[in-house]
Formats: structure tokens, C-alpha cells, sequence
């Protein structure tokens, strides 16, 4: 194992926030380094008046331009690509309060062996529904890279502009 603790089995619940609606995110701080990757699981929305909004992640602290990804996304019928060489963290898009009553958007980050030697690398999709009408469903899928090979031990995870919704949940989970 690389000389650190044997992961534990499975999938393990190591912290959750669910939001008040005063809140624009949250710090999962301190992260046991006793698993190989981790997963962060965000069902929710945001209260910026727009039907989307954006949902941003920073590692360990790093506000620097270290991070470069590429965005595969459906909109309707239309399928497109972007390629971004730098950036000062991580994002996913989110609905915003003016999306349809009721409807939260789920967004899964995957991070690939986290405390590893190589730069760190995380998938990340979402769907959000835009619109109740034909249309107004958008799926994005990203490949991240954050270009340092420190073992990840902080996520500060945010949506920007304005609070998450009350009752928005954001879960940590570590993976064998």
C-alpha cells in the first residue's frame, strides 16, 4: 500500500453538509488520507436569479491558475466540446432559482487516487434541467487536472454567484 494505512473496504461516508440556504458552500478540511480515491456526491441548487449557476471547487487551497480541463456537453440535441488550459478551480454548472420549481441538479467528482505521486486528476458530470419544455436538459462531463502531485487534503467547494438553496446536499465519501 505504498507504505500509508490499508484503505477501508467499500465506500465510507467521511462528511456531509446539507445547506441552510445562507451558505455558498462548504469546506471538507482535514481529509484521512486511509483511502485511494474519493467521491463527492452535490444533489441541489443554486439561489442566483438565472437558470444556471456555478458550482467551483479548489484543492488544498489553491486559488493559482493550476488547474486545466476539457468539457464534453449535451444540450438538447446539440453536442459540443471545450478545451480550457487554465483555470483557478474546478466547476460544474448547477440550476439556479429561476430553473423549474422543485428540480435539483446531481453533480458526481470522481478523484483518481488522491494521495498518489501523479498530478491529480478528477472526472466530473452533472445534468441539469433548464427548462420544463423539450430542451431544457443539459448533461456536462469534465476531465480535470490539478498540476500538482501533493496528496489532496482539503476540497472547498462553492457556488458562485449566490447561496446554495436550503436543503442542497454536498456528501464526501472515501473509496477503497
Amino acid at each position: 500500500m505504498g507504505g500509508l494505512s490499508a484503505p477501508r473496504p467499500g465506500k465510507v461516508l467521511i462528511r456531509e453538509y446539507v445547506a441552510d440556504g445562507l451558505t455558498a458552500g462548504f469546506n471538507f478540511t482535514n481529509i484521512p488520507q486511509s483511502y485511494r480515491h474519493l467521491k463527492v456526491l452535490f444533489n441541489g441548487r443554486g439561489l442566483t436569479a438565472a437558470t444556471q449557476t456555478n458550482l467551483f471547487c479548489q484543492i488544498n487551497g489553491d486559488v493559482a491558475a493550476n488547474y486545466m480541463f476539457q468539457r464534453l456537453q449535451a444540450l438538447a440535441t446539440a453536442v459540443t466540446s471545450t478545451d480550457f488550459t487554465t483555470s483557478t478551480e474546478m466547476s460544474a454548472t448547477i440550476c439556479g432559482n429561476t430553473a423549474p420549481a422543485n428540480v435539483a441538479d446531481m453533480v458526481e467528482m470522481l478523484f483518481a487516487d488522491y494521495r498518489g505521486a501523479f498530478q491529480k486528476a478528477a472526472l466530473i458530470r452533472g445534468g441539469m434541467q433548464t427548462a420544463a419544455a423539450a430542451g431544457g436538459m443539459n448533461f456536462r462531463q469534465y476531465i480535470w487536472y490539478w498540476k500538482n502531485v501533493a496528496a489532496i487534503n482539503a476540497l472547498n467547494i462553492i457556488t458562485s454567484p449566490g447561496n446554495l438553496a436550503a436543503g442542497s446536499v454536498i456528501s464526501l465519501y472515501g473509496l477503497a
